[in-house]
């Protein structure tokens, strides 16, 4: 096989994997109303089950592909596994001190910020952790990696903008412009973090942490707190 034929096999390959992620991204999106009616109408038990159901049929798409993906493309890898980890603690405990002094300066109200977790919302953030890693899974180990792929490490950070409009445009719909925009912000930074370290595991913490800092210690609300179970999608 020459060599123009076998980077032919890769870019269509990358790119199916790419079709049929944006696609099932955009039926969760669409789907969104029916969440929203049954975390409203029953409990955030069913409706986790629902998005767990949703996400195994996307982990089982990805892996009926043919030849089967390995999970080190993905960043389910041993290697930077406790480096990736140590790496995201430093970029997030900077990334929490840049956003609690910018809002201690800069916003119209008094900061209300804590250093405890309100006991009722322990269950969120326990299910937060799962969620983080299934969104980092999706927008930095499979569309980043699969954007990088395409366009080379000459466009990295365009491979990481793409992804994190693609990530930020899911937030839309039941979180609102402001956060979908806000959330960019941490989404470059976990892009650049997984480029240099590319396993999950550091990523995954960081926007886990992120989260628990914004909504719990800075109580920061984007909808209103009897919907607010973190940012699921």
């Amino acid at each position: 096989m020459t060599h123009s034929r076998i980077n032919h096999n890769v870019f269509e390959y990358d790119t199916r994997i790419l079709i049929r992620t944006i696609t099932l991204m955009c039926i969760y999106i669409l789907s969104w109303n029916l969440q929203i009616f049954v975390y409203m109408h029953y409990n955030i038990g069913i409706d986790s089950l629902f998005l767990c159901l949703f996400f195994a049929g996307m982990a089982a798409v990805y892996f009926y592909t043919r030849p089967r993906p390995k999970l080190t493309r993905f960043g389910i890898r041993r290697q930077y596994f406790f480096s990736s980890i140590l790496e995201s603690l430093i970029w997030t405990a900077g990334f929490c001190a840049i956003a609690a002094l910018f809002l201690y300066y800069y916003s119209p109200k008094p900061l209300n910020w804590s250093l405890k977790i309100q006991p009722s919302h322990i269950p969120s953030a326990l299910i937060y952790l799962p969620f983080s890693f299934v969104q980092e899974f999706i927008i930095r180990g499979v569309l980043q990696t699969t954007l990088y792929s395409i366009y080379g490490k000459r466009h990295l950070w365009l491979a990481i903008v793409v992804s994190n409009l693609i990530f930020a445009c899911a937030h839309v719909t039941f979180f609102g412009f402001t956060h979908a925009s806000l959330i960019m912000i941490p989404g470059m930074m976990w892009g650049y973090m997984y480029y240099r370290k590319p396993n999950l595991a550091g990523v995954t913490i960081s926007h886990t942490l992120c989260g628990i800092f914004v909504f719990d210690m800075l109580h920061l609300q984007f909808i209103p707190t009897k919907y607010c179970i973190y940012s699921l999608v």
